[in-house]
């Protein structure tokens, strides 16, 4: 399962590298990360995808706000 976990973490990173401004993808790389006990990547995952998301408030694109159950999580994992 760790190199399950690992492998799944990998992917996401690969993904948010094609779109570096998905916040979704960016949370998922996240919990992918945490999975795969990457504490400080999914730290640094975390809080970009906040960042992110900060940004599409901003910029009102409701169509890529983070759900709140998800912006919780990263809250937790950004520490």
């Amino acid at each position: 399962l760790p190199d399950h976990a690992r492998t799944a973490a990998e992917s996401f990173a690969a993904a948010v590298e094609r779109y570096p401004h998905h916040a979704a993808l960016l949370s998922e790389w996240a919990i992918a990360c945490d999975g795969a006990a990457l504490n400080e990547a999914a730290r640094e995952a975390a809080q970009r995808a906040i960042r992110q998301d900060d940004l599409n408030r901003q910029a009102g694109h409701s169509d890529k706000y983070l759900n709140a159950d998800v912006l919780r999580r990263m809250k937790r994992l950004a520490g």
